[in-house]
């Protein structure tokens, strides 16, 4: 009968993650200037790539 309620609550959980989440990333690009929106775009694809190889 927990199990449930334990789901629920994971799921309430990461609705608040994923809500902050996107309010962290509203405010990056709020205080990012364009030269540094390019270099963290650079930096991600290079971790995406990275990941690739690993696996």
């Amino acid at each position: 009968m927990k199990e449930p309620i334990l789901r629920i609550a994971i799921l309430q959980v990461d609705e608040a993650i994923a809500e902050n989440e996107k309010q962290l990333e509203k405010l990056f690009e709020e205080i990012m200037n364009d030269d540094m929106k390019k270099l963290f775009d650079e930096l991600r694809k290079m971790m995406e790539n990275l990941d690739r190889t690993i696996k």
